[in-house]
């Protein structure tokens, strides 16, 4: 009789008529260095494993849509990226040009006062410029992006 080594108590082999038997299972005292459990306790130590990757892969499905969605906003402002900057050197071609006229009307300015009039120009371009790229960022990605941004190259000129 061949003894299938390795096989606990609660293993079995069925015979050809269907029917259990420990035939062939080693005893205890035939045992080294092994252990013998039953089906209950298998189950038992791979429900909570089971259940832990579940969650695991859920969080990982999770985090890899959050990249997806992160990946597609930044190349949608990418996409914007040269309508923001045509916007602001348009403006800023306006601002210079528009200095330089006045330059006349102001007279003789000193050199701290001409960079007070430098700098009051370029915060009221900021301001002017804040909600227009806000507006473009805050519509990153969104169908109507394209529209948008074509919009405001439009409004303000740009080529």
């Amino acid at each position: 009789m061949k003894r299938a080594l390795g096989m606990t108590k609660d293993e079995y082999k069925f015979q050809s008529g269907g029917t259990p038997t420990t035939q062939g299972v080693p005893q205890d005292d035939e045992l080294t260095n092994g252990f013998i459990c039953n089906t209950d306790d298998l189950q038992q130590g791979v429900e909570p494993d089971h259940e832990r990757r579940q969650r695991e892969a859920a969080w990982a499905d999770e985090n890899a849509r959050h990249e997806e969605e992160l990946a597609a906003r930044r190349f949608a402002l990418q996409e914007l990226s040269p309508t923001i900057i045509a916007l602001g050197r348009r403006l800023e071609q306006i601002r210079s040009v528009e200095l330089e006229r006045y330059r006349k009307k102001l007279g003789a300015l000193e050199p701290f006062q001409r960079e007070e009039v430098e700098a009051l120009t370029r915060g009221i371009l900021n301001k002017i410029l804040h909600d227009p790229v806000c507006e473009l960022k805050a519509h990153a990605g969104a169908p109507e992006q394209h529209v948008l941004a074509q919009l405001v190259r439009r409004i303000f000129g740009v080529d």
